[in-house]
């Protein structure tokens, strides 16, 4: 009987553990944790009330592994987190950063279901409390394009460590996907979705125009300013920008950044 019973459980747990769903439940019962890698850098506009210019912010990420997993290749989870485009606490929330509890839990249980998971920041800030509506539009809008640039650089950053570094993480580049909660969601969606920067003058209604105070618009993001979707041209300075004085001074700041440095 005894023998029964042990062939039984055997047996039970043979079944169980064949059933088991990679990238779907836990498979691995640790994660292994590689802290503030850095991907990039880019100029955030946070400095520029005490710089008085966009200055360069090294954009890292955390990135998460199954422990134990022998696999040759794997996918990956980019995870952007949540906070309303502003840093904490300003952002009146009880988070906003790739270190977020809900980033990591969620980053945890994405490992031990066999992804490779990167918690990953981006370049920060607008102006909420703006008198003029069309500023906070317009610096909110900016603050999005950012993180479009950021999440491409991301994505740039790991396809590089595979084709010159000997692919450390054994990601499958086939296979990245983006991921985000709150505006880090907004992030990776618009990833896909703004594809070309003329999506943004030629949106429908105008959404994306501006006055200029002149009779004619001009678009919240500029490709000359602002730099390509994908991190990759150098953007212009507003102290080079002479024939846009017809935009206001506050908006021309929000809009200075620099190159990627990948």
């Amino acid at each position: 009987m005894r023998r029964f019973y042990f062939a039984a459980l055997f047996l039970a747990l043979t079944l169980n553990a064949s059933t088991q769903h990679i990238f779907l439940e836990d498979v691995f019962s640790s994660v292994t944790v590689t802290p503030n890698q850095i991907y990039g850098a880019n100029a955030t506009i946070l400095a520029f009330p005490v710089t008085g210019q966009a200055i360069l912010q090294p954009l890292i990420m955390d990135v998460y592994e199954p422990e134990g997993d022998n696999a040759p290749l794997r996918p990956l989870v980019i995870f952007w987190h949540t906070g309303n485009f502003l840093p904490f606490p300003q952002n009146g929330n009880i988070g906003g950063s790739l270190r977020d509890s809900a980033a990591v839990e969620i980053c945890k249980r994405l490992a031990r279901s066999g992804y490779v998971a990167a918690s990953a920041d981006y370049r920060l800030g607008w102006n909420p409390v703006a008198v003029s509506k069309d500023e906070r539009v317009l610096t909110l809008i900016n603050a999005a394009y950012r993180g479009v640039q950021d999440a491409n650089t991301c994505v740039r950053f790991w396809k590089k460590t595979v084709a010159e570094f000997g692919n450390p993480f054994r990601i499958d580049t086939n296979r990245i996907v983006h991921m985000g909660e709150g505006a880090g969601g907004y992030v990776g969606l618009n990833v896909g979705a703004l594809d070309n920067y003329f999506k943004i003058p030629t949106a429908s209604n105008g959404k994306f125009l501006l006055s200029d105070g002149q009779g004619g618009f001009v678009p919240m993001v500029l490709e000359g300013v602002n730099g390509d979707i994908e991190a990759k041209k150098v953007g212009i300075t507003f102290h080079s920008f002479h024939s846009l004085s017809a935009i206001p001074f506050a908006i021309l700041t929000t809009l200075t950044i620099a190159p990627s440095l990948l």
